[in-house]
C-alpha cells in the first residue's frame, strides 16, 4: 500500500496524520502491524506510539511524547500513593463502625 492509498481509505480530516506518520504504517508487514496492535491491547499504549514516532522518524514529537509520558508517570505514582491513603483511611473507619455495631448487638 502507498500513502496516496492510506489517505484515500481514511476520513479526509486524518490526511494530516496520514502525511505525518503514515509511512510508519505502510512499511509495516502484516506481522508487525498485529504485533503492534497486540502490544496496545496488551496496554502499552506509550510504547506502541513512540514506536510509530520512532519510526516516523518524529525526533520532536517523540522527544516531547518522552517528556510528557514521564509527567504522566509521576503523576499516576502520585495518584496511587493519594489513593492507599484514602483506601487506608476508609478501611480504619469502616473497623470503626464494624467495632460498633458488633457492640451494639451484644458481640
Amino acid at each position: 500500500m502507498t500513502l496516496d492509498e492510506l489517505k484515500a481509505k481514511v476520513p479526509d480530516e486524518f490526511a494530516p496524520w496520514v502525511d505525518q506518520y503514515g509511512a510508519a504504517f505502510v512499511q509495516m508487514t502484516a506481522d508487525e502491524l498485529k504485533a503492534w496492535l497486540d502490544r496496545i491491547l496488551a496496554g502499552d499504549v506509550s510504547g506502541a506510539y513512540q514506536e510509530i514516532l520512532d519510526a516516523a522518524g518524529a525526533q520532536g514529537a517523540l522527544d516531547a511524547w518522552k517528556e510528557l509520558d514521564a509527567s504522566w508517570a509521576t503523576a499516576n505514582k502520585a495518584n496511587a500513593e493519594k489513593l492507599a491513603l484514602q483506601k487506608s483511611a476508609a478501611m480504619g473507619v469502616l473497623k470503626i463502625f464494624l467495632a460498633m455495631a458488633l457492640a451494639a448487638v451484644g458481640l
